[in-house]
């Protein structure tokens, strides 16, 4: 609901501190576009649990929604993603993220984005969104909403 609703209104927030890093060109796939993606949340904004001497365990939870010009909309991209983090990843007091990478598959046009990252483990989540245009010869434009 929170990732459609930022959809719609564009309305985020963003406590995970998550960012998205879109390429500037997407890929050819039949008669799609791919767009490669990686988004990267930092690792003190996770929540973790001891998981044995010297790990720690955590979980991500990754959903994407897309709707073009025409107001269609794509099933939503789910990932959960499990963590097994070292000691010094999750104490180190230098900013240390984990990178999710993800290929959107659209046609060329305007697309609007949303996203939203969970902290499986603590409960917070972060939505984003942007408007993506894919030009015919796969170029990609970001724009935020």
């Amino acid at each position: 609901v929170q990732t459609r609703l930022a959809l719609v209104l564009g309305e985020t927030a963003n406590p995970l501190e998550i960012r998205a890093e879109f390429g500037d060109t997407a890929e050819k796939a039949r008669r799609k576009w791919v767009i490669p993606v990686a988004v990267k949340v930092p690792i003190a904004s996770i929540t973790t649990v001891p998981a044995g001497p010297g790990a720690w365990q955590g979980r991500l939870e990754f959903l994407f929604q897309l709707e073009d010009e025409g107001g269609n909309s794509t099933p939503l991209l789910e990932s959960e993603l499990p963590l097994e983090l070292p000691d010094e990843a999750v104490q180190s007091t230098e900013p240390i993220h984990i990178t999710y990478d993800v290929g959107l598959k659209v046609r060329a046009g305007e697309h609007r984005v949303a996203l939203t990252v969970t902290d499986g483990i603590g409960g917070a989540a972060s939505t984003l969104t942007w408007i993506v245009t894919v030009g015919d010869g796969g170029e990609v434009t970001i724009a935020p909403r």
